[in-house]
């Protein structure tokens, strides 16, 4: 990877993840423009922050099928300590921002174990949508 194109990606990275933290919507052609990337230096030792930027900006985007998606498909790309928080910030986004036939799609069927390495304040606040949409079973695996 040459020194522009290293500086480029590492711009974005540092992008999506302050707009990731503000709570701003990243643009899907940036989420591709991660993408891109993120394959281009799959061999790199930036790819996993790459997939990482990859994924929450296509979350932050409103890609969430995608988002849930590139996670399975790069979780093993991930630093160990990355997968949580990059799912942590998927969920908060999801919470957000989905509408609820796409929350319910995605938050319904998740394993125990994923759910527990949730950020507590994220668990509890997908807990409390599912309350309000009338499912408390569902909520109840979130507080467990």
């Amino acid at each position: 990877m040459n020194s522009n194109s290293l500086s480029s990606a590492e711009a974005l990275i540092t992008l999506i993840e302050d707009r990731v933290k503000r709570g701003d919507p990243v643009s899907f052609e940036q989420a591709q423009l991660a993408g891109a990337y993120a394959f281009e230096n799959q061999n790199e030792d930036i790819a996993p922050a790459l997939n990482a930027a990859h994924i929450r900006s296509l979350a932050a985007s409103q890609a969430f099928d995608l988002a849930f998606q590139t996670y399975q498909e790069s979780n093993s790309i991930l630093d160990e300590g990355q997968a949580p928080l990059v799912f942590s910030d998927m969920m908060r986004l999801l919470n957000k921002n989905a509408d609820e036939i796409t929350y319910l799609h995605h938050s319904m069927g998740l394993e125990p174990q994923t759910i527990a390495a949730l950020d507590p304040m994220v668990a509890n606040t997908s807990a409390q949508r599912l309350l309000n949409l009338g499912f408390p079973d569902a909520a109840s695996k979130f507080v467990e």
